[in-house]
Order: structure tokens, then sequence, then C-alpha cells
């Protein structure tokens, strides 16, 4: 399945940053992770993790980067992922501050 997102630099209440001044964010600035969670589980994987062999934690940063995503779409290979309900979520980094950190989550139904 294709995963897409758009990217908006907001305050999480849609209020500006600082009042009476432009906070601009350079997107190259960021990378992304995708990760996903079974319905009732506690562990989250990342997608790339196509049998769910390393589990990880929201915010967690994987040692490869190879998890990492540099554009704002993703296509999903989920041929070994059973029919259930899942939790999906695109978190945002940005590459030099680690504290910089967001994220997105929607609930998907897999059904092949």
């Amino acid at each position: 399945i294709n995963i897409s997102w758009n990217v908006d630099f907001k305050r999480w209440d849609g209020n500006p940053y600082i009042p009476g001044f432009n906070v601009s964010q350079n997107p190259n600035n960021y990378f992304y992770l995708i990760k996903y969670q079974k319905l009732g589980d506690n562990k989250w994987y990342f997608v790339q993790d196509i049998n769910g062999s390393f589990p990880c934690e929201l915010g967690d940063l994987p040692n490869d980067n190879s998890y990492r995503i540099y554009n704002t779409n993703y296509n999903w290979n989920i041929s070994n992922l059973p029919n259930d309900m899942y939790w999906l979520v695109v978190e945002a980094h940005h590459n030099i501050r680690q504290n910089h950190y967001s994220y997105h989550m929607v609930f998907i139904n897999v059904n092949k």
C-alpha cells in the first residue's frame, strides 16, 4: 500500500510559535520513520520489518539508517502482514536537533 503525507510546520494548536514572527523550516532537515502496531499489542515495528522481528518504541531511532525515509511517501509491502486492525504512525525527526520530533497516527484496517 502507498503511504503518503504532507508536511506543515505548525504548533499543535495552529497558533504561531512566536506571535508576530514567521518561523520557517527547511524540509530537507528532516527524515521520517514509519511504524505500525497491531491493535491490542504493545510493540511497534518499522514498516520495513516485514516479519515483525525487531520491536521498537515510538520515538526510537534505529541503529540502521536504512529505516529513514527522506521523502513524503512510502510503498509498504504488506504481504506478510495478517489481516487485522493496526495503528500506523509517521514520525518526523530533525537531522541535527534530536529533540525536534513530531508524529501523526492513524488507525487502519488491513483486509487482503
